[in-house]
């Protein structure tokens, strides 16, 4: 007998339950295929119940992360001024 292998979660949660696109894609591969906001993919396969924009917490940026997961997807650069070097 054949087992069945789970669908793959999202890390963070909010996500509308059983939700997949028309390709049986779930929220966990918007997730690792897209940045935050889901930019590139988020509104253009639309599933029974709409698209991943509108179910998907990584898409909405909504939902809190269930594991770690870095503060932001880019990383962030501080400019920091240095004093001018004084002359004697």
């Amino acid at each position: 007998n054949a087992v069945p292998t789970p669908k793959p979660t999202s890390s963070c949660s909010g996500d509308t339950p059983d939700w997949e696109d028309v390709d049986h894609y779930t929220c966990a591969w918007y997730e690792a295929n897209d940045a935050p906001g889901c930019p590139r993919y988020g509104n253009a396969y639309e599933g029974g119940l709409g698209v991943a924009n509108e179910n998907c917490c990584w898409c909405r940026g909504t939902g809190a992360p269930s594991t770690l997961m870095p503060t932001s997807y880019f990383p962030t650069i501080v400019l920091v001024p240095t004093p001018s070097p004084t002359v004697d």
